[in-house]
C-alpha cells in the first residue's frame, strides 16, 4: 500500500488545523473552514456530508471525504511522502476562494504497447490541497 494515501475512519482524521470544505446533503453550497478544527461530529447526524475536502498545509495532510451508498469513504494523503506528482490549479465557483489547487500523483505503469519492461506515468491519485483567497 502506498505511504502517500490510506483509508480511514472518522476518528482517524487527525486533529488538525484545516482549510477546507464540506458540503451538506440540504445545503445550495458548501460550509468553508479556514484554519480550523474540523468538528467531526458532523459526520454522525443528519443532514449528511455529501463530499468534503480539508487541508492542513503546516503538516501537508490532506483528507478526502465521499459518503457513497449510505457510507463515509475517507482517504487521508500524506503529501511529505508524494513523489511524482504535477500540482493544479481550478477556479472556484461554489466557494469565497478565488482558486483551489489538487496535487496529483502519477505511478509507473508497465506500457504493453510499448518495448518490454518500458514504463510510462498514469494517473493514480489527486488530493485538495488548498484555496487561494
Amino acid at each position: 500500500m502506498s505511504k502517500v494515501y490510506q483509508h480511514i475512519p472518522v476518528t482517524g482524521i487527525p486533529d488538525l488545523q484545516y482549510d477546507g470544505y464540506y458540503w451538506l446533503s440540504d445545503a445550495q453550497k458548501p460550509v468553508e473552514l479556514t484554519a480550523e478544527k474540523l468538528d467531526t461530529s458532523i459526520f454522525g447526524k443528519l443532514p449528511f456530508v455529501v463530499e468534503a475536502n480539508f487541508y492542513a498545509s503546516t503538516e501537508k495532510i490532506s483528507i478526502q471525504v465521499k459518503h457513497i451508498d449510505g457510507a463515509y469513504q475517507i482517504t487521508k494523503f500524506d503529501l511529505r511522502e508524494a513523489k511524482n506528482i504535477t500540482t493544479a490549479s481550478y477556479l472556484s465557483h461554489r466557494t469565497n476562494a478565488k482558486k483551489y489547487f489538487m496535487v496529483e500523483g502519477w505511478e509507473a505503469n508497465v506500457d504493453p504497447f510499448l518495448p518490454e519492461g518500458m514504463t510510462t506515468l498514469v494517473p493514480a491519485w489527486s488530493a485538495f490541497a488548498g484555496f487561494e483567497r
